[in-house]
């Protein structure tokens, strides 16, 4: 007998496609605070269980600055074979793993943005219509909002 997956998917939300973000708000504060995917603060707050004393993980401090002097996926990899409690908490760390690598895509994509306005803003010839755009429809097909 074959073994099948079964999944239900919703078209409605794969229409406003937008990043994931911890929100939470501030004691007498009005206006939610966000922290986005690519923070150092992302795990901590997403996953306490797995990160009972609040230590930071991989991310980024401000928009060029790493928390952490290594890759994402040295980081879980160092992670997974070297705490006990991403074995014991099996399923939730399997949810984590699978959180995390769309974290890895979303840092590449991240990536790939911000190496297209790098380019256009440091470089003249971008104003010239005859200069091919290099940059044009490089985000794989695999990426939400690419046009490949």
């Amino acid at each position: 007998m074959g073994q099948g997956a079964e999944g239900v998917l919703s078209l409605r939300s794969l229409r406003h496609v937008s990043p994931r973000q911890v929100v939470f708000f501030r004691r007498g504060g009005l206006q939610p605070r966000f922290v986005p995917i690519l923070s150092c603060l992302y795990e901590p707050l997403q996953y306490p269980l797995l990160f009972p004393h609040s230590t930071r993980g991989w991310g980024y401090i401000n928009d060029f600055q790493k928390a952490l002097p290594c890759t994402q996926i040295q980081w879980y990899r160092h992670l997974f074979l070297s705490q006990p409690r991403f074995q014991i908490l099996g399923r939730l760390a399997c949810e984590y793993a699978v959180d995390m690598f769309s974290r890895t895509q979303e840092e590449r994509l991240r990536y790939l943005q911000r190496g297209r306005r790098v380019h256009a803003t440091s470089m003249d010839e971008v104003a010239d219509p005859s200069i091919p755009d290099l940059f044009l429809n490089k985000i794989p097909a695999s990426f939400m909002g690419s046009r490949a």
